[in-house]
């Protein structure tokens, strides 16, 4: 049982951590992300309930606090932009975050730019 709680215990901190870097508005929230916040809400609740219910008290306050530290966790401003420029999901409905790939693919149309531009002179 041990084992159990402490697995409810981690998913409840990772899903507090997804609600942390989602936006908090949800008019910013994309249609797939207002797909996987209900889901990961309904799995959190639901492992708090089982807990409640086999009787693990303890084990059901560490998953309400662990989903809480994992909130706000989520919430650190670089961890945000981190997983907004990595992952696709976490990025809002109207974010212009770019992945490091097309920064990169950017940086070096600019570079081409400005070297075509000096040769022409």
């Amino acid at each position: 049982m041990l084992a159990l709680s402490i697995i409810s215990a981690l998913i409840c901190f990772l899903g507090g951590g997804f609600y942390g870097i989602l936006p908090m508005k949800e008019d910013k929230l994309t249609g797939q992300q207002k797909t996987i916040t209900r889901t990961v809400s309904i799995v959190v609740f639901g492992l708090v309930i089982i807990l409640i219910l086999v009787g693990e008290d303890l084990w059901s306050w560490i998953a309400i606090g662990a989903a809480i530290i994992g909130f706000g966790i989520g919430k650190i401003p670089a961890l945000r932009k981190f997983f907004a420029a990595h992952w696709k999901i976490f990025r809002s409905r109207d974010a212009k975050t770019l992945s490091p790939r097309k920064v990169k693919k950017r940086a070096q149309q600019q570079n081409q730019a400005r070297n075509t531009g000096r040769r022409n002179k």
